[in-house]
């Protein structure tokens, strides 16, 4: 039995077609000179919204388990959104998963970090941004 992660992306917001396609509306990326993605303020504190993760999860399983979500500033441990629980229903391939963060305060520049912790697994899957003043 095993959950491995393929791919975390971060945008502003995740909408879904009559299609069943997604569409990303502002995604986060990184640059050559940073691997993470940063969101570039003006000045702090600063409230975000909405975040929403889109993650790809590969594995064998085929249940149901919750999870919890939370976003925390690295340095300090404090929490930056209300964390989120929820349920993910896992099929052997490829899973998508999507986890919305609604009224983020950001106080402090530094690497936050998305940690995403499944029942009865072992790893917690975490997904690092940077905040930065310019």
């Amino acid at each position: 039995m095993f959950i491995n992660e393929v791919c975390t992306l971060m945008c502003d917001d995740i909408r879904i077609e009559n299609t069943n396609k997604l569409i990303l509306i502002g995604l986060y990326t990184p640059n050559p000179a940073n691997p993470i993605p940063i969101i570039g303020v003006r000045g702090l504190p600063l409230s975000i919204p909405s975040l929403t993760f889109f993650q790809l999860l590969d594995t064998d399983l085929t249940e149901t388990r919750t999870f919890q979500a939370r976003i925390e500033h690295l340095d300090t441990g404090r929490m930056a959104a209300p964390v989120l629980n929820g349920q993910i229903q896992f099929a052997p391939g490829r899973v998508p998963n999507l986890i919305k963060f609604t009224g983020i305060s950001i106080t402090k520049e530094g690497q936050y970090s998305m940690v995403l912790d499944i029942s009865d697994h072992p790893v917690k899957f975490t997904s690092s941004f940077d905040v930065k003043l310019f």
